[in-house]
């Protein structure tokens, strides 16, 4: 009898070994494989913390990675108005000539400043780049959607048009539909250029101030944002503007007087250059470099 117990306990202890086995195998391996997720989870969290964190940085300072200057930044502030073949009116630039200008600025490598940014900019002395230009339009024509709109998508390409708000139904002008369109691209930024386009001078502060208010608050309204700049109407402004347009919440006021903008003149009073008819590549390359 004990002979025969000895015979049988080695394959009981052979059978319970090889059922136990593949139990502990797989708790072994479903340990290892709750540690792997737990590390693969560890630094998912720590690569969306850094990428949470470099985002908040960045909107906390759009300018932390611009580069400071040692004397003060001038601005090529570029003034255009209505981009059509009309000849013997010096306002109107031949769609050729704006899209082979918007062409040299790229292959130049000009950095193209939203007013935004322009703003930074001159309240910083720091850029986004070595070399940069801010291309305007002024009044809100018609041709500003069918002749630069197509060239600017083309070379991607950011500009910024100064709309009368009051001429938005009227014949030849923007639409509504037609600022939103632009703006929905990220490449055009739309702001004012007043109600009616009435020269501000002329004015008393009561009606400046509703000139000024009431576009920002058409285009605000229907554009969905915060318009931080006037354009003067025929660049025209009296002591008194530069008072009413910052209570009124814009930030920048352009005028039409000749030169690069600096933070020297005043942000309610910054210059522009104005482009004409018929200039050739050199002539506008010595205008946005060596005025």
């Amino acid at each position: 009898m004990k002979k025969k117990i000895w015979f049988i306990l080695p394959l009981v202890i052979l059978l319970i070994a090889v059922f136990v086995a593949p139990i502990v195998q797989k708790k072994d391996s479903c340990q290892k494989n709750v540690v792997t997720k737990h590390t693969a989870s560890a630094k998912q969290l720590v690569t969306t913390r850094k990428k949470a964190k470099s985002a908040k940085l960045k909107h906390a300072d759009p300018t932390a990675h611009w580069t400071s200057l040692t004397s003060p930044v001038k601005i090529p502030i570029l003034m255009y108005h209505s981009i059509s073949d009309k000849p013997g009116n010096s306002l109107c630039i031949p769609p050729e000539q704006f899209a082979n200008q918007i062409k040299w600025l790229k292959q130049n490598h000009y950095y193209m400043l939203t007013p935004t940014q322009a703003y930074l900019v001159l309240k910083t002395n720091k850029v986004p780049s070595k070399k940069i230009v801010w291309v305007t339009l002024d009044d809100g024509y018609l041709n500003n959607y069918t002749a630069v709109y197509p060239v600017i998508k083309q070379l991607n390409a950011k500009v910024t048009i100064n709309m009368i708000t009051g001429f938005s139904q009227n014949q030849g002008m923007l639409t509504l539909q037609d600022l939103k369109t632009m703006k929905k691209s990220g490449l055009v930024t739309i702001s004012s250029h007043t109600v009616h386009h009435e020269e501000l001078n002329t004015l008393t502060a009561e009606q400046q101030k509703q000139e000024l208010v009431a576009s920002k608050a058409w285009l605000d309204r229907n554009l969905k944002q915060n318009t931080n700049m006037i354009c003067y109407p025929v660049g025209r402004y009296n002591d008194a503007t530069a008072i009413l347009a910052s209570q009124a919440g814009y930030k920048l006021g352009l005028t039409t007087t000749p030169g690069f903008a600096s933070a020297s003149q005043g942000l309610f009073a910054l210059h522009r250059l104005r482009v004409t008819p018929g200039m050739s590549n050199y002539s506008f390359s010595h205008l946005v470099s060596t005025y």
